[in-house]
Formats: structure tokens, sequence, C-alpha cells
């Protein structure tokens, strides 16, 4: 019998990245704000030096994941507020 409520399993991962993903997407959204370039190159690069300096025990491969999803994030963020 259902209840009317939806009960999924959570199928999200890597709950250690998930604990520090605020903290991850304070220090990286400037790099990703269009506003802010270097010769009209956007500042990506240094968004990933930033996030290897701040946690330098991650992996590549999660600081690649975090990343990634700080950029899609930041991206419906910035189209839910203009």
């Amino acid at each position: 019998m259902s209840d009317g409520q939806d009960h999924q399993e959570d199928r999200r991962a890597q709950p250690g990245l998930r604990a520090i993903f605020e903290e991850a997407y304070v220090l990286v959204s400037p790099f990703l704000d269009t506003a802010n370039s270097w010769g009209n190159k956007p500042l990506i690069w240094f968004a990933q030096i930033a996030l290897r300096e701040k946690y330098p025990n991650m992996t590549p491969q999660d600081a690649s994941i975090l990343l990634s999803a700080v950029r899609r994030v930041y991206a419906e963020r910035q189209l839910s507020s203009g």
C-alpha cells in the first residue's frame, strides 16, 4: 500500500564532497563569475588551483567531481536569480 509519499533511496554518493560543497562553492564562485576574467579568458584554471590548495588531500578525481558540481549549481543559481 502507498501512503501517498514516494520513498526513494538516496542515490547520491560522495558524502565527504557533499559535506564541503557549500564551502567549496563560496571559494570557487568568484572564478566562475563572467564579470571576472583575465584577458577575456575564464578563470576556471584558478578555481582548480584554489580547490587543490584548500583541500590538498583531495584526489584529482574528487576535485574534478566537486568542481563540476559547483559549476552546475552556480549556473543554476545564476539562472534562477536573474
